[in-house]
């Protein structure tokens, strides 16, 4: 009967010291994600001619949802030497939503589809931003 006791008695233990040991978030391995500290709301005027920086690289980890509030297609994507965009970007067309989901740390260019002029092509960001 003693023995039975002690095996019951460390199986509660251990139960108790593993409970206690976990990840804040309540799962271990799991990963938190920062959604920002305050809210920021932009707009942005898109080129056709140059990629135009969408979101900054000195945002601090943000959490985005930006909107195209124009007719024209968007292509998203980086700004290396030599690419153009409208070849290998991410087509966002008229009217289409896209999310940063808090783990970015890159900037994100984009460029309106030929014909567009700068003016008509706005793309609008509310952002949730770590101070």
């Amino acid at each position: 009967m003693k023995k039975i006791l002690t095996v019951i008695c460390a199986v509660v233990a251990m139960g108790l010291f593993f409970n206690f040991t976990m990840a804040d978030t309540g799962y271990e391995g799991a990963t938190r994600i920062e959604r920002g500290s305050y809210v920021a709301t932009r707009v942005v005027n898109v080129s056709s001619s140059t990629a135009t920086e969408i979101l900054p690289a000195t945002f601090k980890r943000p959490d985005s949802i930006c909107k195209n509030v124009s007719a024209y297609t968007i292509y998203l994507g980086s700004a290396a030497a030599g690419v153009t965009l409208t070849d290998i970007g991410l087509p966002l067309g008229a009217s289409e939503y896209f999310k940063i989901d808090g783990s970015m740390t890159g900037a994100i260019y984009g460029l309106a589809g030929a014909g567009a002029a700068t003016s008509a092509v706005k793309f609008v960001c509310l952002d949730g931003l770590v101070q």
